[in-house]
């Protein structure tokens, strides 16, 4: 399977879209701005010089008559407060970039989406497959998020957005040519123990895909032990947590397979 793996929290993604496919993988890494000095272990260097080569690989890529990907995006948004406003304005650039895609609302509410043209989509209906203990487990609203892109990829595919990103491109070169993209976090200081990790602000996968279900597979497997090994109600207890049991997956994931 096809894999590509962008880099500084989604926007190479977003730039091969729009014809920079040409543009190296330390330029995107922050080499002009200095951020590469935050490479500095081994696991640092290791990571980095894989996901270099799975870039080199793949980044010169040939589209198929049909998506890879399904013309899917996904948003979700949980918990009583209002969808913000300024995310509406997001959603429409997403959904004017890309006519004739399917748009789902995930909600654990029974309320309206935000815009005409969405489908609402109940979180209480959703046949889990591996992490519905985790999802009720947490009361987190960004790590039930999380659980959610994970487990809805895996059934349905297709992409997955923050609702506070904006598009600069089409996807839809990038979903006919891949089964499987997502974005590197920006190099900068870790509470993990890596500066270098794929983030899932914007994440996009065929249905069945093996690295999310390696994914899922790990934080089921882990769920409970990081919950023992980060114990609080600190902000940087819950902090650990979070990202432990909510990027780091992904990283396995992508490391398995």
């Amino acid at each position: 399977m096809k894999l590509l793996i962008s880099l500084v929290n989604c926007l190479l993604v977003l730039f091969a879209a729009s014809g920079w496919a040409d543009s190296q993988f330390d330029d995107f890494m922050g080499k002009e701005s200095g951020a590469l000095r935050y490479v500095q272990t081994p696991e640092d260097f290791r990571r980095l010089n894989g996901y270099r080569e799975i870039y080199n690989k793949q980044i010169v890529r040939q589209e198929g008559s049909e998506p890879l990907i399904p013309k899917v995006i996904h948003f979700i948004w949980l918990g009583s407060a209002d969808f913000p406003t300024r995310s509406v304005h997001h959603l429409e650039q997403w959904m004017k970039q890309h006519p004739g895609w399917q748009f789902k609302f995930w909600t654990d509410l029974d309320r309206d989406p935000p815009l005409a043209g969405m489908e609402k989509c109940l979180i209480s209906t959703f046949p889990f497959k591996r992490l519905e203990d985790a999802y009720y487990q947490t009361d987190n609203f960004g790590e039930r998020a999380r659980i959610l892109t994970y487990e809805i990829l895996y059934r349905e595919g297709g992409l997955y957005v923050d609702h506070d990103l904006l598009p600069y491109a089409s996807f839809d070169a990038l979903n006919a040519s891949y089964h499987f993209y997502c974005g590197l976090e920006p190099l900068a200081p870790s509470i993990l123990s890596t500066s270098v990790f794929p983030g899932a602000h914007l994440l996009a996968a065929a249905p069945g895909h093996p690295i999310l279900l390696e994914t899922m597979e790990w934080l089921k497997d882990h769920f409970y032990s990081m919950e023992s090994q980060f114990i609080g109600t600190s902000a940087l207890a819950i902090k650990n947590r979070v990202m432990h049991r909510t990027l780091w997956p992904l990283s396995e994931g992508i490391e398995r397979g």
